[in-house]
C-alpha cells in the first residue's frame, strides 16, 4: 500500500520523465493554498512522517515543477497544521493567494507563472504523448525527494498515463463552536426598538464533498459542493445569526491540448503572485460574513467562467470570460460583522440598522424602509455583466513574470444615499431617531421622484502584474494593481459608509513579500502592503483609511513538530496606519489520518472606524473537530 508521500513523490518524478529535454518546463506559482486538490479544498492529510532516502534510489534532476492546486490556489507542499483547511489562510482586504514560494528542487529557481493556476500541469512533450498531472496528483513534494524507477511506472498508471479512466472523491466535515470573549451588554431599546445583539456562542457545521473523473489525458470533470448550518445565541438566549446553505463549488470540466488548456465551470482564479495582500486577486467575488481571519479556501466564491491558456516555451497567455458579475456577500443587520449591525461605526447607523430589522416585515413602515434593506440584497446580473480578462506570463529559471487585466465589476455595492435622508439620520439625536422619522424622509423622497438609496456595482478597469524569484532559502516576490476608477467611500471622521458619499477615484496598491519555508515543518511569510486612493478631497477621508492611504503588514507562521501530531499556526493583519490589527493564533492536535483537533482565537484592536477596531467586540477562542475520508 503506497502513502501519500510516497504517491507524490512517484507523480513529481513522472514530470521529469516524461518533459525530456525537447519539451518546455512549464512553471508552476506554489504559494498560499494548497499543494493538492484535496488539501487546498481542506481535507485532512495524513500525518507527517520523515522521508528517509534508501539505498539504490536517485535523486530528481532540477529543477522539479510542481504545478498548483486545480481550484487555482497555491500552496506551500503540505498541510502542516492538520487542520484540514488552507494552511493560515485569511482574508483581509485585497487579500489572495496564488504565491510563488515553492522551490520543489531546491535550487533556488523561481517556480511560478507557466501554470500558475493549475490549468497547464504537465510538460508537453513534442509528441503530445504526456499526461496532464493536476495537484491530485502530487500530494507532497519537497526538496530532497527520492524516487524509484518502479515509483514512477506505477505512478504513471495510477494518473491514468495510459489512457485510462479515474475516479476519485473526497469528502470532509467539521463542526465548530466558538465562544465570545467580549460580553458586551445587551444594547438598549431605541424608540420602542433594540438593535440586534451581539453573538455569545456560535455553533457551526461544515461539510464538503468532491469527485474528479479522468478520462485518459486529455479530459478531466471535476464536481464539488457545500453544506453549512450556522446558528448564533446572543446575551438574549435567542437567536442571532441562522443560515442554512448549500452550494455546488468548484465544478468544472477541462480539456487539454498540446498548447492549449480550456476549463469551462465554476472555478477559482487567483492571479497574482503575493501570498496574504495581493492586489490582483480580483476576479472571484468573496464571503466577509465572518471576519477577515476567515480560512482562504471558504472566503473565496466560485465564479462561472470560461477560461483558456496557451503556452508556448517560457510564454503563456491566458483569457477568461466570466458571462455574468459576481459580488461579494456580506450581512445587513445581523451578524457581529454587519455593516448596519452590532458593530457599525456610530450609534446612529446601529439604530438604523434596529430599525431595519424590527420593521422589514411591518405591514405599514416595511415598504417604506425597504430601500435600506435592499442594500444587503445580491445584485439581479445577468449576461450584459459579463467581464474579459486577460492575463500573460513569461517563466525563466530566475523569475516568473505576469502582468493581469480585467474588465469587470466592483463586488461590493456601491452605496449612494439621497443628501435629505443622510440629513436626518446624521443629524437626529440616536436616542431620538425612530422609523417614523425616516419612513416619513424617505416617503418624501418618493413622491418627489427621487430614490432615498441607490445600490450599483458598476464597471471598472484592473490592470496589474507581478515578479517573483527565490533566493534560496527566501522566496522574494513583488506586486501592483491600479484601478483608474474605484468606488471609494469617503466619511467624516467616525462616520460610516451609510453616512458617508461615493466617488470613482483612482487606486494604487504595491506588496513586496518575502516567505521561508524548509519542508512541511516550518514555513513563514511576512509581507508589507500600501494602497493610496488619489484625489482624496482634503476635508474627507477614505472609510477605515489614514485619510487617503492604508499601511498593512501580514505574517504566517506555520509550524509541525517532527515526532508529535501536534501544529501551530499564526495569521496576522496590522494595520499601520491606525494602528490597528487582527491575530489569529491556533493549536492543533491530528489524532488520526481522518481526525484533527483545534483550539483557535481571534483577536481584534483599534481605535474605532479602523479595519481592526470595526471588530474590536468580536474576539472568541474557537474548538473545531474536523473528519476527513
Amino acid at each position: 500500500m503506497w502513502t501519500r508521500r510516497r504517491g507524490a513523490l512517484v507523480a513529481a518524478a513522472i514530470m521529469v520523465v516524461l518533459a525530456g529535454p525537447a519539451g518546455p518546463v512549464l512553471r508552476a506559482l506554489a504559494g498560499l493554498a494548497s499543494v493538492r486538490e484535496a488539501s487546498a479544498q481542506g481535507f485532512l492529510p495524513p500525518r507527517k512522517k520523515p522521508a528517509k532516502k534508501k539505498p539504490g534510489k536517485k535523486k530528481l534532476p532540477a529543477p522539479v515543477v510542481m504545478p498548483p492546486a486545480d481550484d487555482g490556489t497555491a500552496a506551500p507542499p503540505a498541510d502542516p497544521d492538520g487542520d484540514a483547511t488552507t494552511p493560515g489562510d485569511a482574508a483581509t482586504p485585497g487579500d489572495g493567494a496564488d504565491g510563488a514560494s515553492g522551490d520543489a528542487d531546491g535550487d533556488g529557481t523561481a517556480a511560478g507563472g507557466g501554470a500558475a493556476d493549475g490549468d497547464a500541469a504537465g510538460d508537453v512533450g513534442n509528441d503530445g504523448d504526456t499526461i496532464r498531472m493536476g495537484d491530485d496528483d502530487l500530494p507532497a513534494v519537497g526538496a530532497d525527494v527520492v524516487i524509484s524507477d518502479a515509483d514512477a511506472a506505477a505512478a504513471r498508471t495510477s494518473a491514468g498515463g495510459e489512457g485510462g479512466r479515474k475516479l476519485e472523491t473526497l469528502a470532509m466535515a467539521y463542526g465548530r463552536m466558538s465562544f465570545d470573549l467580549v460580553r458586551d451588554p445587551a444594547p438598549e431599546a431605541t424608540m420602542g426598538l433594540r438593535p440586534p445583539a451581539e453573538d455569545i456562542l456560535t455553533f457551526r457545521l461544515h461539510g464538503r464533498a468532491e469527485g474528479t473523473g479522468r478520462f485518459g489525458r486529455r479530459a478531466k470533470i471535476r464536481v464539488a459542493g457545500r453544506v453549512d448550518a450556522e446558528v448564533g445565541l446572543n446575551l438574549g438566549n435567542t437567536l442571532g445569526v441562522e443560515r442554512y446553505e448549500a452550494a455546488v463549488w468548484d465544478t468544472y470540466a477541462d480539456l487539454y491540448g498540446s498548447w492549449l488548456d480550456v476549463r469551462a465551470g465554476n472555478q477559482i482564479v487567483a492571479w497574482g503572485v503575493c501570498d496574504l495582500l495581493t492586489p490582483n486577486d480580483v476576479v472571484n467575488a468573496r464571503d466577509l460574513r465572518r471576519g477577515p481571519l476567515s480560512p482562504l479556501d471558504e472566503v473565496r466564491l466560485p465564479v462561472l467562467a470560461l477560461k483558456g491558456k496557451a503556452f508556448s516555451g517560457p510564454l503563456w497567455l491566458e483569457g477568461l470570460w466570466v458571462p455574468v458579475a459576481p459580488a461579494n456577500r456580506f450581512d445587513l443587520v445581523i451578524g457581529d460583522f454587519a455593516l448596519l449591525g452590532r458593530n457599525a461605526p456610530t450609534r446612529n447607523e446601529r439604530t438604523v440598522g434596529a430599525i431595519v430589522n424590527g420593521l422589514a416585515d411591518d405591514p405599514t413602515l416595511g415598504l417604506a424602509i425597504r430601500p435600506i434593506l435592499d442594500i444587503g440584497s445580491p445584485p439581479a446580473n445577468g449576461l450584459r455583466t459579463g467581464e474579459l480578462g486577460a492575463r500573460a506570463g513569461l517563466s525563466t529559471r530566475r523569475f516568473d513574470l505576469s502582468a493581469v487585466f480585467l474588465w469587470g465589476h466592483e463586488k461590493n455595492p456601491r452605496i449612494q444615499v439621497d443628501p435629505e435622508l443622510t440629513r436626518v439620520i446624521s443629524e437626529t439625536p440616536a436616542d431620538m431617531l425612530g422609523p417614523t422619522q425616516v419612513a416619513m424622509a424617505i416617503s418624501q423622497l418618493s413622491m418627489m421622484g427621487r430614490p432615498a438609496i441607490v445600490t450599483s456595482y458598476p464597471r471598472q478597469f484592473h490592470v496589474g502584474g507581478g515578479i517573483a524569484t527565490r533566493l534560496e532559502p527566501i522566496g522574494v516576490k513583488l506586486e501592483a494593481g491600479y484601478q483608474p476608477q474605484a468606488n471609494t467611500v469617503l466619511v467624516k471622521p467616525g462616520a460610516g459608509p451609510l453616512l458617508g458619499s461615493t466617488r470613482d477615484l483612482p487606486h494604487l496598491a504595491v506588496t513586496a513579500s518575502l516567505d521561508y519555508q524548509r519542508g512541511d515543518r516550518f514555513n513563514a511569510v511576512l509581507e508589507a502592503s500600501h494602497l493610496r486612493v488619489l484625489d482624496v478631497p482634503s476635508d474627507q477621508a477614505v472609510f477605515q483609511f489614514d485619510r487617503d492611504q492604508l499601511w498593512m503588514v501580514a505574517a504566517r507562521l506555520e509550524w509541525h513538530a517532527q515526532k508529535l501530531p501536534l501544529s501551530a499556526r499564526f495569521t496576522g493583519f496590522v494595520d499601520l496606519s491606525s494602528p490597528s490589527f487582527a491575530l489569529g493564533p491556533a493549536l492543533s492536535y491530528q489524532g488520526s489520518d481522518r481526525v484533527s483537533v483545534e483550539l483557535s482565537a481571534s483577536l481584534y484592536g483599534g481605535p474605532a472606524g479602523s479595519l481592526g477596531g470595526l471588530a474590536d467586540h468580536n474576539d472568541e477562542v474557537a474548538m473545531t473537530v474536523r473528519y476527513g475520508l
